[in-house]
């Protein structure tokens, strides 16, 4: 068993290194509507702020959500979140697939029953 959960865990680190700041991206993704808009994201406050959520209107404007492609063929999606958020989301989901395979095999080594999904890259709107 402590096996297998090093095995998971050391692919989380590896994930988590990978592709930094993805969990602040699905937080502002999750809560764009209900915070974010109104500058009162959790990202968005100090930390004399935090505990007060003050709307900011600046820190709302200066928070935008932009999908765009790192490239000209269009083959490489990417979104930018807030002033330094930017994931590649190729490469996000090339690392969720390693993930997933640690995960996996960490399970399977367990003798635990895991099932497999491949996942499918999509493809750009054209």
């Amino acid at each position: 068993m402590l096996e297998a959960r090093l095995a998971a865990e050391s692919g989380l680190d590896t994930f988590d290194a990978a592709v930094p700041r993805l969990k602040d991206a699905r937080d502002f993704l999750e809560h764009l509507e209900d915070a974010y808009v109104l500058g009162t994201g959790k990202l968005q406050q100090s930390d004399v702020k935090q505990n007060k959520k003050v709307i900011d209107q600046h820190e709302a404007e200066s928070w935008p959500y932009k999908p765009f492609y790192i490239n000209q063929d269009m083959q490489c999606p990417a979104v930018r979140i807030g002033p330094d958020i930017l994931i590649d989301l190729t490469h996000a989901l090339e690392c969720g697939v390693k993930l997933h395979r640690a995960l996996y095999q960490a399970a399977h080594h367990q003798g635990l029953q895991a099932t497999t999904v491949t996942p499918r890259v999509p493809r750009p709107h054209v």
